[in-house]
């Protein structure tokens, strides 16, 4: 408890208390603190406040000759002087009366400068508050006829407002009664317009002379002063006076009548701001100048009448034009919302409506909207593209309406919808997900070669698909029209090497001279030799023979570091009954890492034989000894084991019009990727070198129509292809 005494142009003294009453001396020196004015000063201690942080505040007048001011001292926890710090807030005597502390750490002292109530109000660092009417500094007059207003007690609201009770002295008439004085200040310093008259309440009480002195603020915000009020007759009288004050609401304008404003455009006030209707006769004039509020007096003719202002308490409005829209209205069917609830048409049957372009009765379901009302049909052009040209022609139009079912897949045909007939035409009638579905349907073979015999796996289909199919499968050439299996059984072989019927045998039958054929090869260098195979058409009786020699490809046989051994012309025999034979080609093992190479050995002057494939390619891969397995026995060498990862080619389309892609499929992301093309003669047509595992490549769009083989190694694997490109 901390308590107080001034002593008129001397000091202050201050004491704290505990709780029990007796003195603290730990405060101060030994219980007691005292503050001393300045020389040729004096100083009176009128209210004492006490901070959050126990720091502790003393307000009071700081007199200096025939002048004052307020002065606000700061005391520590135990008493020490900290500072203080002096405002005047206007001419005369400034007397510091009362101190309240905002929650925010801000300062209000109130008093009286000259004849007008005075309040301060200071940062918590001790600065004048500029957000306080600007300076921190304010002065209120009562007017002239109260000489002079003094503001004993100061109370802050919950909400912020200050409200400052006191006295009202007559001094220029001093037979008038003193009277009782109060005022309520908005948080920013201006006047309360909802607490008496414009912020300032005069209190006359029963006994004449009154002086209010405090403040009490109830939990429903009634205003109770108290102080005393005196007469010759009666003497001193203790006076409480309670008030119920106006509270400031928001207003909203109601601009259709329906009871509901508009949010965005309120009035804070505690009182009603409607304004009634001013009349005058309708006569409009722009040269009238007259304030309207004079019409009625000056019954101008050309004065134009002041609509009514209509305000409400209730806002949330969304349409303060339409008084069939506002929070309490009903939900209808219109389109709009009504109830202003921010949803449209809510809570009433609503329906999904599709546009039906093609007028088959089923709508596009991308065009769907829901509403309870069906949308308006349109005009549109009927051909969607059409540019109009007036006044020379304009696009015909038709008009599309809106229906309740959906799922049309496509909207321009009439004949295509749900629940349409599907029909063999390669399009999705019935609007299922499925083509020609349902349809008898006959198998078709691609015809590369256009001999009415095709080969693959084959599709269905409900109609013949055109030129490049047919309905006879078993081609084991496609590329090749006159090769193809022959119904009826009536089909001969030609004798010429080939499987020409596609019955799995080549030649048979044929009693004359054998075709010789050479087949390609590949090779490993660490093999040591090539082997090449010869095969006849079919078995004679005849002893056959026919010259074979080396030709270098990308192999060499002439450098210095070579690939394989040459051989010259050389006479091979074979003897009758025999249909295979094999021709070796010593290759060598150089050591280099390179790309795979190729030889050719071609096949010349046959004799009792004609000579079909003459050229076969033999392929050198580059290769370690480390995974082959051999041993060699009279020449012949045995089949090599190899132990070789997977290497996946996949070509497509095959056949094709335009190009092929290649997709490689390899577990080795290291070994670079060789890929070879050849044409039916042998011929090495395109070469792709460093090509990465695991990757798609694309050509062949400049190739000729025909048959082509392809060639993919990566380090020991090879695999081999064949392409049909059609016209």
């Amino acid at each position: 408890i901390i308590v107080g005494a001034s002593v008129p142009a001397s000091h202050t003294r201050l004491f704290r208390l505990n709780a029990g009453g007796t003195t603290d001396i730990s405060f101060g020196n030994a219980g007691e603190a005292v503050v001393e004015p300045l020389p040729g000063e004096s100083i009176s201690i009128n209210d004492i406040a006490v901070q959050p942080d126990n720091k502790i505040l003393l307000a009071g007048t700081r007199g200096s000759g025939l002048s004052s001011e307020f002065v606000l001292y700061k005391r520590s926890i135990d008493g020490q002087a900290e500072g203080r710090i002096t405002a005047d807030l206007g001419p005369d005597y400034n007397i510091t009366n009362s101190i309240a502390l905002q929650p925010d750490g801000k300062i209000v002292v109130v008093g009286y400068a000259g004849n007008d109530v005075a309040v301060a109000r200071y940062n918590s660092d001790g600065s004048l508050d500029n957000s306080f009417d600007s300076d921190g500094k304010l002065l209120t007059s009562f007017g002239s006829s109260h000489a002079r207003a003094i503001g004993n007690e100061v109370v802050l609201q919950p909400d912020g407002k200050i409200v400052v009770v006191g006295s009202l002295f007559p001094l220029a008439n001093p037979g008038s009664p003193y009277l009782g004085a109060a005022i309520r200040y908005e948080s920013n310093g201006q006047l309360d317009p909802c607490f008496g008259d414009d912020g300032k309440l005069v209190i006359d009480l029963p006994a004449g002379m009154d002086d209010l002195t405090s403040i009490a603020i109830q939990t429903d915000g009634k205003i109770v002063f108290g102080g005393h009020s005196s007469s010759i007759s009666s003497g001193f009288d203790i006076v409480l006076a309670r008030y119920i004050f106006p509270q400031a609401v928001t207003w909203y304008r109601d601009a259709d009548l329906d009871g509901y404003g508009d949010d965005n455009n309120n009035i804070v006030s505690c009182t009603d701001p409607s304004t009634q209707e001013i009349s005058c006769p309708q006569i409009i004039d722009p040269s009238c100048t007259l304030p309207i509020e004079l019409c009625p007096l000056i019954n101008d003719p050309n004065c134009t009448p002041s609509p009514a202002v209509k305000y409400v308490t209730t806002g949330g409005d969304c349409d303060d034009n339409n008084p069939e829209i506002n929070p309490g209205a009903p939900e209808v069917c219109d389109g709009f919302d009504n109830n202003c609830n921010g949803e449209t048409d809510e809570g009433i049957n609503l329906q999904t409506w599709y546009l039906d372009y093609d007028g088959d009765g089923y709508g596009n379901d991308n065009t769907a909207v829901t509403t309870c009302v069906q949308p308006l049909s349109q005009v549109v052009k009927v051909d969607p593209f059409c540019i109009d040209l007036p006044p020379f022609f304009t696009c015909p139009t038709k008009i599309i309406h809106w229906v309740t079912t959906g799922g049309d897949c496509a909207d321009a045909w009439p004949t295509t919808h749900p629940g349409a007939t599907e029909v063999c035409d390669g399009f999705d009638n019935d609007c299922d997900g499925q083509i020609d579905e349902g349809l008898p349907t006959t198998t078709y073979y691609t015809d590369a070669d256009g001999d009415g015999y095709g080969s693959g796996v084959g599709e269905a289909f409900c109609s013949n698909p055109g030129a490049g199919w047919a309905s006879q499968a078993g081609d084991c050439d496609d590329s090749n029209a006159s090769i193809h299996p022959v119904m009826g059984g009536d089909g001969k072989e030609l004798c010429d090497g080939i499987d020409n019927d596609c019955d799995g045998l080549i030649d048979e039958g044929c009693s004359g001279k054998p075709t010789i054929s050479i087949s390609n090869a590949t090779v490993y260098e660490s093999e040591g030799l090539a082997r090449v195979t010869i095969r006849l058409s079919h078995i004679t009786t005849l002893q056959v023979k026919v010259n074979y020699k080396t030709e270098d490809g990308t192999a060499m046989s002439t450098k210095k570091d070579k690939d394989y051994k040459a051989i010259g012309n050389t006479t091979l025999t074979i003897p009758p009954g025999t249909l295979t034979i094999t021709i070796t080609v010593p290759v060598y093992n150089d050591g280099i890492v390179e790309n795979n190479e190729y030889f050719y050995v071609v096949l010349s002057k046959p004799v009792n034989g004609i000579l079909g494939n003459a050229t076969g390619m033999v392929t050198i891969l580059d290769g370690g000894e480390a995974n082959i397995t051999a041993k060699s026995s009279a020449g012949v060498s045995a089949q090599p084991s190899l132990e070789i990862e997977s290497l996946d080619v996949t070509a497509f389309p095959n056949p094709s019009r335009d190009n092929f892609k290649i997709k490689i499929t390899s577990p080795d992301q290291k070994e670079r990727v060789l890929l070879k093309v050849y044409d039916v003669s042998g011929r090495l047509i395109e070469t792709r070198t460093s090509i990465s595992s695991n990757s798609i490549i694309q050509f062949g769009d400049k190739y000729r129509a025909g048959v082509y083989m392809i060639q993919v190694v990566q380090g020991e694997q090879h695999k081999e292809l064949k392409l049909v490109k059609l016209n």
